[in-house]
């Protein structure tokens, strides 16, 4: 894989993604990972022992008083993603966000500014837009192989073998739970595919339909973006096929299947094409390290393809009016 730019990486968070997918990831990339910051610096030590990273951090303040660390990749809950990526910016840190940038869309518009005022790279990991099938297809509609672009479907179902964390299920703590936790992908790639063409929300319907909880497991948007109609779907109760996104124009249609990716290995997934064709991606680069290697190099002053800071506000904007149903 191409690795134009080295960073030295901080990780917020010691369990969970930051633990079995984010610190290998970096590794299998070819960037440097010092250590890490969780909720106590016992989670801290233990990690660095895990990992073999040569730094223990007893807080976040302290890792980013780290005049080593280039890069903090940000993988707290939902609620805290505002506040950690404001001080890493502020520490003048480049930053990786996961998803969603913040729980509000003003929030998130203001760490967007924050960025550019400090001349500071920040992206959230929207993983997908790095699955070659996804980059193939979107490469498909900017040469205009499918036409005009009508219609966009996103959708990703899967029913979660159990519930998670306490503060996925709450709004104020996770800002919605299948919206916030898979809807935001899908809703990243209907947009990044139009070229965030004037999205508009039409409609939204987010309900429960498996589990108790206090908020959703399955949500449906309608929007208009530019001249195309989008259906954004995404369900925490409910299974369905691979997740998938289809593209339908004027000139023929796509269908990319399996593109988001929330694990180590080959990005595997499948792109099937009007025409006939049909393509496999078996043997494709990981989606997390090929979107890790693009933020380096991006740092680094090349062109940068995944999803910044100010696309993810955008993107929660819309959420956010979903959720409340404007």
């Amino acid at each position: 894989m191409e690795n134009p730019s080295r960073l030295r990486w901080g990780l917020v968070g010691t369990g969970g993604f930051a633990d079995a997918v984010f610190a290998p990831v970096l590794r299998n990339a070819g960037q440097e990972l010092l250590g890490a910051a969780g909720s106590s610096p016992q989670g801290s030590a233990a990690f660095a022992v895990r990992h073999g990273a040569p730094r223990t951090y007893e807080s976040l303040e302290a890792m980013l008083r780290d005049p080593d660390v280039d890069a903090v990749w940000i993988a707290s809950p939902n609620h805290l993603h505002e506040e950690h990526a404001r001080l890493a910016l502020e520490a003048g840190k480049h930053v990786l966000a996961e998803k969603p940038l913040a729980i509000t869309g003003s929030g998130a518009r203001e760490l967007a500014d924050l960025s550019e005022r400090r001349e500071r790279r920040l992206a959230v990991g929207y993983q997908g837009r790095f699955h070659a099938a996804l980059r193939d297809l979107h490469a498909r509609i900017r040469e205009g192989a499918l036409g005009e672009v009508a219609y966009v479907r996103a959708s990703w179902q899967t029913r979660y073998a159990g519930l998670p964390d306490a503060w996925r299920l709450r709004q104020n703590t996770s800002g919605g739970w299948a919206i916030m936790d898979i809807g935001t992908h899908t809703l990243d790639a209907a947009l990044w595919l139009t070229d965030f063409a004037e999205p508009r929300l039409l409609g939204s319907r987010l309900s429960t339909q498996h589990w108790s909880v206090a908020v959703e497991d399955l949500a449906v948007l309608l929007l208009q973006l530019g001249e195309a109609t989008a259906v954004v779907e995404a369900a925490t109760g409910v299974q369905g096929p691979a997740n998938r996104v289809e593209v339908y124009g004027t000139g023929g249609w796509a269908i990319a299947t399996g593109v988001f990716v929330p694990r180590l290995g080959a990005a595997g997934g499948r792109l099937t094409l009007s025409d006939g064709t049909v393509r496999t991606y078996d043997a494709a680069p990981n989606p997390y390290e090929a979107q890790v290697a693009a933020f380096a190099a991006w740092t680094a002053g090349r062109d940068y393809l995944g999803a910044t800071g100010a696309e993810g506000a955008i993107n929660i904007n819309l959420l956010e009016q979903a959720r409340e149903g404007r």
